[in-house]
């Protein structure tokens, strides 16, 4: 569900409305969404936000929230490469028991988190593995938040609380990994 809420500047609630879109579960154990659906569930929850009242010409700030964990995952065009693997995803299980058993204490010092099927690293091995196609076209990985902020800006972003999400961010020092990008074979600027 995507769901826009209007805020003063008091804090009072102004209104709020929201829009389904579609999971898809093509395999058991499979969860996506696809990117486009998020951007045009935000578009009519606007929309349907005005048309309880809400004058958008009067928004001053806007701020973004999301699943995080899930990488959305742009060609050289800035398109989505394809549908979104989502948190609840569980297709990247083996993926994970090579990393727990090459990378276990690497990676619990650097993103204070053991690898499991939520978190990006696993899935972006498992795409590796299994879409090496679509692995090759990856220009840019934004997460879902980021990607609304991209449509709406134009500007590639995010923030230290997703980026340690996703097992690539060497949460004490406050950056992308090294290490953990070359364990996966992105780069430092696809992110």
């Amino acid at each position: 569900v995507g769901k826009v809420s209007a805020i003063d500047g008091s804090g009072g609630m102004l209104g709020e409305a929201s829009v389904e879109y579609t999971t898809h579960y093509e395999h058991q154990g499979w969860s996506e969404q696809d990117p486009a659906d998020w951007y045009a569930a935000m578009c009519q929850a606007l929309r349907k936000l005005a048309g309880k009242g809400v004058d958008l010409k009067r928004v001053r700030a806007i701020s973004f929230d999301g699943s995080t964990h899930n990488a959305v995952l742009m060609d050289e065009n800035m398109q989505p490469v394809r549908r979104t693997i989502m948190w609840t995803d569980q297709r990247s299980v083996r993926e994970c028991a090579m990393l727990r058993e090459q990378y276990a204490d690497r990676i619990f010092k650097t993103a204070y988190q053991m690898p499991t099927p939520t978190w990006t690293l696993p899935q972006m091995m498992w795409l590796k593995n299994n879409e090496p196609e679509n692995f090759a076209r990856i220009k840019k990985i934004m997460l879902p938040k980021d990607y609304l902020a991209y449509r709406l800006t134009g500007v590639h972003c995010t923030d230290v609380s997703d980026a340690s999400g996703m097992l690539l961010f060497d949460v004490k020092n406050r950056c992308w990994s090294k290490e953990m990008l070359e364990i996966c074979g992105i780069t430092e600027e696809q992110l």
